[in-house]
């Protein structure tokens, strides 16, 4: 004897795109880096930071830059 179809259980659980997306991996949090490069030719990275991380050195950079850099930013680490 054939069942009747369960058309319940899913309802009580909501939307099956929900269901889905609360499961599903998420994929892994960018990483940034922070650079230096020195009139000199010496260049200095600081990896696996956070964007807001990234953003707050720069912006200090920014505020205080000493006489001796050429050049500074952050990037996406890939």
């Amino acid at each position: 004897m054939k069942q009747p179809e369960d058309n319940k259980t899913l309802d009580m659980y909501g939307d099956v795109k929900d269901i889905v997306a609360k499961w599903s991996p998420t994929p892994a949090s960018k990483r940034y880096c922070f650079y230096i490069a020195l009139s000199d030719g010496t260049e200095v990275q600081w990896t696996g930071l956070s964007i807001a991380q990234a953003k707050d050195m720069n912006a200090a950079t920014r505020k205080n830059t000493p006489a001796n850099v050429v050049r500074y930013g952050w990037e996406v680490i890939p």
